[in-house]
């Protein structure tokens, strides 16, 4: 045991030194232009955000009727408002997921199976009601086609199962190799997925613990391609519960680009240079960076913003992100990462 242990610490101290060296060399960037698209987001909290094809989307999580709202991403012009709560055709539950279909439009499930597609036509959208197979305790999915659906069970040992129609496969492991109880794993391992369908990559980001992953899924390979740590400290425990340092660096928000995957979260560094008072208010907790890294998960950037950020789009065509900011209200900026 003893031995064990003492190789634990010699890995844990050689991915520290690893990680600060990484972080050393990404480049910084303070001053990076921003171009404000609107600064009419009337909402207390705007969930998620997702760019395609010239339209911004953006979710209002606690709309009581429509809660997703498109925009001209040039103008900032809102043009239609979609997706409603209830169990009717094209309705969605409180529980679910809204992701970008490839293809073109998005997808909406919730955990009693209930679907819609939500195709472009103009400056509106055509609601197709669907039925799409999965179901049990996911907490993320992401559309691949029209009818092809990848879900984050984190509580599972196994967390990704790739559904087509009524086939499905299971693949990919979790970020600690520790044994942990079901409900340990489902709270700890929620996170972010997006698919980037010309690299052919699903890249994963847990919100709670500093670990990305991006899985091939060219040819049927669902295999893990890379994966990357930052150091932090935690312990589990015998009956299988989790315990995280103080301060261990999760996450906000992930999205991706053409070339970079980009994490929203806190840079101790810089925000130790800004007069922040945070009280009762969750959102005075949120972070001012995100770190941007290529697709072998290096880290190449850290950007600083004069204001905190919420959620995060990005623009898989190129590598312009646009980001959901609070200055004295919600606005939606973009940036292009250079």
């Amino acid at each position: 045991m003893k031995k064990y242990f003492g190789i634990c610490l010699f890995i844990l101290f050689i991915s520290a030194c690893s990680h600060q060296s990484k972080r050393a060399n990404a480049e910084r960037i303070k001053d990076l232009k921003y171009l404000t698209i609107t600064d009419s987001v009337y909402s207390t909290f705007p969930s998620q955000l997702y760019y395609q094809n010239g339209k911004l989307y953006w979710e209002d999580a606690f709309a009581s009727d429509y809660f997703m709202h498109m925009l001209d991403a040039k103008t900032g012009k809102e043009l239609y408002k979609f997706a409603r709560n209830g169990n009717g055709p094209c309705e969605l539950n409180s529980c679910h997921r809204i992701s970008l279909i490839p293809q073109g439009g998005l997808c909406g499930l919730d955990l009693a199976h209930h679907a819609a597609l939500y195709k472009p036509s103009g400056d509106t959208l055509r609601e197709i009601p669907e039925y799409i197979f999965g179901g049990g305790n996911w907490t993320n999915c992401i559309a691949i086609d029209d009818t092809t659906v990848v879900y984050l069970y984190p509580g599972k040992g196994i967390p990704f199962k790739f559904q087509r129609n009524n086939r499905h496969t299971c693949f990919g492991h979790l970020p600690l190799n520790e044994y942990l109880r079901e409900d340990e794993r489902y709270n700890q391992f929620q996170g972010v997925i997006h698919y980037n369908s010309e690299k052919k990559v699903l890249v994963y980001a847990p919100l709670h613990i500093p670990y990305l992953a991006v899985y091939d899924l060219s040819k049927q390979k669902y295999k893990l391609k890379k994966e990357a740590f930052e150091f932090f400290k935690y312990t589990v425990q015998s009956n299988g519960e989790l315990h995280l340092g103080e301060h261990t660096p999760g996450i906000q928000d992930m999205n991706i680009t053409k070339d970079y995957i980009i994490t929203i979260k806190h840079d101790e560094k810089y925000e130790s240079t800004l007069n922040i008072k945070k009280d009762h208010d969750l959102t005075t907790y949120l972070p001012y960076s995100a770190f941007v890294y290529d697709y072998d998960l290096n880290l190449v950037k850290i950007l600083n913003f004069p204001f905190r950020v919420l959620c995060i789009g990005g623009d898989l065509q190129s590598n312009d992100v646009y980001l959901m900011a609070l200055k004295d209200d919600y606005e939606i900026v973009k940036i292009s990462i250079p």
